[in-house]
């Protein structure tokens, strides 16, 4: 009868049986007495920490003392320790002692539900225990495998991003890229209903969304034309928005009792980053940790990727994305505590470890990670405090942003894919032909294209990652050139390239088949994007290692130590350029009202120099003549358009029909009489994940 009731009665309320019972106190019983295991109290420990809240907010009692100990922190020379708080229990501290001090302190309230306690945990042992032996330890839950979760689309746009589910999970707040800009819905998974609570305006992009913890607003980073990020809110179905900060460099994350939440941001000062904590309505801002060049936390922002600290369950430790970004450059996360700002750092590799991470419990962290640069982005599990990686997918599509609901029960995050195809033009720009198949592509690595002879080159998936790769026109074959490798750079007669090796940071030339390496290992410098001149003599490139920021330099290739700085002020992070006849540079830069800006220059000493605006993205080109630089629109990305250098105003070259593909990169054959262009496709949907809780031992 007992054994029966409990596996298929509804439970009586306790409040009906005790009415000054509070009400935390009875979902707590509930939760236990629950017949959906998915929904159920999965452990004793879940148990205690519930209760532990509980006490703490029906006494004002703080959480159990913290001690102090060293731990190794990452640095970007040499390992050393520092204080990390770390919650420890009293020796004398137990579940039932706990229970005994809610009680003491309600008795009236507490006297009857007791019995439903004992009884909830004496049939959930007796009816979930496992069979079949005995054991004098309680056996650790099963490793998490995807296989065992639940999947479930929650979008088939291809254009939706940067998912926040709410804390029931009942609800997704994600950003709608449709048409090139930037909406904020709010869908209900169980019904499949959208709605708009943030319209789109051009030129307007929404990078990261955060859920608040009780459920009712939504939080947002809005990011202008020329303008520092801000972080705002509205309502969760919509309503009026308000800003609540400025300068964010990132989403949000909250604390367990949602009054206060931890951002990134770039600080005023020159090479640093900050961990930031507020109040959850923007006030009272502390600087809780400073990373200085060359480590830093990750600050950047974009359509598919916003990273956001993550704070631990008991609320004393914030995890945040970030990394050594000198020569030796490595992802890491990294692990704050939230009273003294003490770091431990725990190295990744990659030089970016991932686009965000979640608290899966007390004990382990959920990111998206790489564990190794030619690899997709795929989700993991971080084990606390020793740092263990543990891989949860495994297949060729990009997992980012991922957020958790309160009980760590159900996951959503983005998974993107994207494929390309190359088209080339004669020298009319109006007859294109697709001369390369659609191939699939790991994110804007795949899409830098360069002619080799009257061959191309590109990076494409391959092995698991990807590899340079040589498509040969006329055969319609291809070949591996490096494998792991791409940011390719050719010289005008193909008979030289330099390229990245992504897995081992080391930048190489090939002439022919000779191969030499030009930079050392592990080194993730400003090579890794340079550009050869036409004769293939000199790497031009950005250099952010610079004593007072970014500058410009040139590499001789055939002497690598033989670099010359061109120019130090006033440059952008970006790309640089030789002209085709080897006498001038482009470099993005500011202008004098320091905004974005192209300046070219002559090669020698920078002299007579011609400011442009900025007006496309940052990869832009020489035309054959050397007369214009060509840019592809910063709006859809969808067509080149050439700034004349006489100053004329800017005009449209390529006219490619609005079918949702951008142009990834363009190239002009030696000659100058073909245009190759790599046309890109990303999708981003939303994915839902069920059945995460208790498998994390």
């Amino acid at each position: 009868m007992t054994s029966a009731a409990i596996l298929h009665e509804q439970p009586a309320s306790p409040r009906e049986l005790q009415p000054d019972l509070p009400a935390r106190f009875e979902q707590a019983i509930l939760t236990l007495l629950e017949k959906d295991r998915e929904v159920r109290t999965q452990t004793a420990s879940e148990l205690r920490a519930e209760l532990t809240r509980l006490k703490r907010e029906l006494t004002g009692a703080r959480t159990p003392d913290t001690v102090t100990r060293s731990v190794p922190v990452a640095d970007a020379s040499h390992s050393h320790t520092a204080p990390v708080s770390a919650v420890a229990a009293p020796p004398s501290s137990s579940d039932a002692q706990l229970i005994a001090g809610l009680m003491s302190r309600h008795r009236a309230a507490l006297a009857g539900a007791a019995a439903l306690i004992i009884l909830a945990i004496a049939g959930a042992a007796y009816v979930f225990a496992p069979r079949g032996g005995s054991s004098d330890s309680a056996p650790s839950a099963a490793p998490i495998s995807i296989a065992d979760l639940q999947v479930e689309p929650l979008t088939t746009s291809g254009t939706a991003g940067l998912p926040a589910i709410s804390p029931d999970g009942n609800y997704v707040a994600y950003v709608e890229n449709g048409g090139g800009i930037a909406s904020l819905r709010v869908r209900q998974v169980a019904t499949g209903s959208n709605v708009e609570i943030v319209a789109g305006e051009p030129g307007v992009n929404i990078v990261g969304v955060t859920v608040t913890p009780d459920g009712s607003f939504v939080n947002y980073v809005k990011q202008l034309p020329q303008r520092q990020p801000e972080l705002w809110q509205i309502p969760f179905l919509g309503g009026t928005a308000r800003r609540l900060l400025p300068g964010v460099g990132g989403r949000v994350g909250f604390s367990p009792d949602g009054r206060q939440m931890a951002f990134t941001r770039a600080s005023a000062a020159p090479g640093q980053t900050e961990l930031v904590i507020a109040t959850s309505d923007g006030r009272s801002e502390r600087v809780v940790a400073t990373r200085r060049t060359p480590q830093g936390f990750l600050t950047v922002v974009g359509a598919f990727q916003a990273f956001a600290p993550a704070w631990s369950p008991d609320g004393t430790t914030i995890a945040a994305l970030g990394g050594i970004f000198g020569e030796q450059a490595t992802g890491q996360v990294v692990f704050v505590d939230a009273q003294t700002g003490a770091e431990r750092a725990v190295n990744l590799g990659p030089p970016l470890p991932g686009t965000g991470l979640t608290w899966l419990d007390e004990r382990a962290v959920l990111l998206s990670a790489l564990d190794r640069s030619s690899a997709p982005l795929q989700l993991w599990l971080m084990s606390y405090p020793d740092g263990a990686l543990r891989r949860l997918t495994n297949d060729t599509s990009q997992y980012v942003s991922p957020s958790l609901t309160a009980n760590r029960g159900a996951l959503v995050v983005a998974r993107n894919d994207a494929s390309f195809s190359v088209w080339t033009s004669d020298a009319t720009v109006e007859r294109w032909t697709q001369t390369v198949p659609t191939t699939p592509a790991k994110g804007p690595i795949g899409f830098r294209l360069r002619w080799m002879g009257d061959d191309l080159v590109y990076p494409a998936t391959a092995s698991g990652g990807f590899a340079l790769t040589r498509w040969r026109v006329a055969t319609k074959t291809t070949e591996v050139l490096a494998p792991s490798a791409g940011n390719q750079s050719v010289s005008a007669d193909g008979s030289r390239i330099v390229y990245f090796d992504y897995d081992t940071g080391e930048v190489w030339k090939a002439d022919g088949a000779k191969r030499d390496r030009l930079t050392s290992s592990g080194t993730f410098g400003a090579a890794s994007s340079g550009r050869l001149s036409p004769d293939g003599r000199l790497l031009a490139m950005i250099d952010p290692t610079g004593p007072k920021g970014l500058v410009v330099r040139v590499m001789s290739v055939d002497d690598p130590g033989n670099v010359r700085e061109i120019v130090a002020t006033g440059v952008r992070q970006g790309g640089a350029e030789i002209s085709p006849d080897g006498r001038s540079i482009a470099f993005s830069s500011f202008d004098a009202q320091n905004q974005p800006a192209v300046t070219v220059c002559d090669l020698e000493a920078c002299s007579s120099k011609k400011t442009f605006p900025a007006r496309g993205i940052l990869d832009s080109h020489w035309t054959p003549d050397g007369r214009g630089i060509a840019y592809t629109d910063a709006r859809t990305r969808s067509d080149i358009w050439v700034q004349p250098l006489d100053g004329a105003p800017p005009r449209q070259l390529t006219h490619f029909p609005s079918d949702g593909q951008q142009i990834g990169d363009f190239a002009w054959s030696a000659d100058g009489k073909r245009l190759a262009v790599a046309r890109a496709r990303i999708s981003s949907d939303i994915v839902l994940f069920r059945g995460l809780r208790g498998t994390t031992r």
